[in-house]
């Protein structure tokens, strides 16, 4: 469930963005296990870091781009340091999956319209399809990421979330046709396909 899905009240949102900011100041990122139960197992408290994402889906809700971003982002940043002192497992597969979707969604529509509004200036509307290309690679990582993992556990996490790679996909079918590359949207197309008819 989402961390917000028993707040549904008018005004909940702004109760967020206020209290959760401050939450987040206080909670040791490198460490999330020591505030679940004892019989939590260690590596689902990763979950905590949902709390990233939920807090910039409401700024995304409200076209506020920026301030999504810099909450997928630190979520992201904090994750990264947690792996430092961590063995990787499948929700840090995960997680690191779900950051760099949502960080895409924003990004690209920044740059879109970045890119839209410079056409008369080669300069800065390279600049903006660079980011364009910098989403799509950040993206191809998650997947690079996955084919690297032992087999036993690429078989356990499609089994647990099956739409781990489809959601990449998805996220890279649509920055190519932001970018215009109809034969890499076609590829991505192609290739979420085939995960569908895989599905566990």
């Amino acid at each position: 469930l989402s961390s917000f899905d028993a707040l549904n009240e008018p005004g909940d949102n702004k109760f967020i963005k206020d209290y959760w900011p401050k939450l987040i100041k206080k909670i040791n990122w490198n460490n999330p296990s020591k505030y679940f139960n004892k019989y939590t197992p260690k590596e689902e408290s990763i979950k905590l870091f949902q709390i990233f994402i939920d807090l910039g889906d409401i700024y995304l809700a409200e076209n506020k781009f920026e301030n999504a971003i810099k909450y997928y982002e630190a979520g992201r940043s904090k994750l990264t340091e947690w792996k430092k002192n961590n063995q990787t497992n499948i929700y840090y597969i995960v997680y690191d999956r779900k950051f760099a979707v949502s960080i895409a969604t924003p990004k690209i529509v920044l740059a879109v319209s970045e890119y839209n509004s410079n056409l008369d200036n080669k300069e800065k509307a390279d600049k903006a399809f660079d980011k364009i290309r910098s989403v799509k690679k950040d993206l191809i990582q998650v997947e690079k990421l996955f084919s690297s993992l032992e087999k036993n556990l690429q078989n356990n996490l499609k089994r647990k979330y099956p739409t781990h790679l489809t959601r990449v996909y998805q996220a890279l079918i649509t920055t190519n046709n932001f970018a215009q590359d109809k034969n890499d949207a076609f590829k991505w197309a192609t290739k979420m396909m085939n995960e569908v008819k895989n599905y566990p």
